[in-house]
């Protein structure tokens, strides 16, 4: 697999309700680097439009994990053929520590 896995998302997806993702300074990553957070795929969804209101994917650094946070389908079309990197919007989510 060239991504790092797939698992559930560690992080509270109403946080990112208000990001303005058009805001976040894009950044390359590597496949290897990145959780998917999405085990299955519809079908219809890679074959179909492959172009969206968001030129890049959305990535949630969360803990300095990366995960997956939209565009699934175009990643794993992308690592179909032999992509390893991509041009993706980055979100830093701060941990509030209670120590």
């Amino acid at each position: 697999m060239p991504f790092k896995g797939i698992t559930e998302r560690p992080y509270d997806q109403a946080i990112l309700r208000a990001v303005q993702w058009q805001t976040v300074q894009p950044a390359l990553m590597k496949f290897s680097d990145i959780w998917l957070t999405q085990s299955h795929l519809n079908i219809e969804g890679l074959l179909g439009k492959q172009y969206s209101s968001d030129p890049y994917p959305r990535v949630v650094e969360w803990q300095r994990e990366f995960y997956l946070e939209d565009g699934h389908h175009r990643l794993v079309l992308q690592a179909a053929v032999d992509y390893t990197y991509r041009t993706a919007w980055v979100r830093r989510l701060l941990v509030a520590c209670a120590c």
